[in-house]
């Protein structure tokens, strides 16, 4: 903390992002958008929901984007929790023989916030889950070479 003698105020020292250029041309986009958004909930209110919810959508991946390369898990977690119910019945594709699903797509992110987690806040682990996980990679690979073998998983 510094003491302003000229002013008489405490500097706490404090960071504030909103100095960035980048946040504020953010800012007055989604402003912008919101705006236009809600003009259109007056005028056609289907499509004004629909980009509401849209810009929401947008706001709440871009977050859970950000979180997942800062390393934290809480906030995927939880979101997969809440849509879970809802989720494979939208988020699949293609919906005959799905190639995405939502579990596979939380294990991709986890995998991602594993790799971009920061190294000094990683704790060893204990050797039992070390021995576990061996065991789970071993399981792992016996199964990827039991499907080459399989003659209908591509059909």
């Amino acid at each position: 903390m510094k003491w302003h003698h000229a002013s008489g105020t405490l500097d706490q020292g404090l960071d504030v992002a909103g100095n960035s250029p980048l946040v504020w041309i953010s800012f007055w986009c989604l402003f912008s958008a919101l705006g236009v958004a809600c003009a259109l909930l007056v005028l056609k209110p289907l499509i004004g929901i629909g980009l509401i919810t849209a810009i929401f959508g947008c706001c709440i991946v871009t977050f859970l984007f950000a979180a997942t390369l800062n390393g934290k898990v809480e906030p995927v977690i939880l979101t997969w929790v809440l849509i879970f119910p809802l989720g494979y019945y939208f988020l699949t594709f293609p919906p005959r023989r799905a190639i995405v699903t939502l579990d596979r797509v939380l294990v991709m992110v986890l995998l991602l916030a594993i790799a971009f987690a920061p190294r000094h806040l990683s704790q060893r682990l204990p050797i039992a889950l070390r021995r576990f996980a061996m065991v789970w990679i071993a399981f792992v690979v016996v199964a990827l070479a039991s499907l080459i073998h399989a003659s209908d998983i591509f059909a």
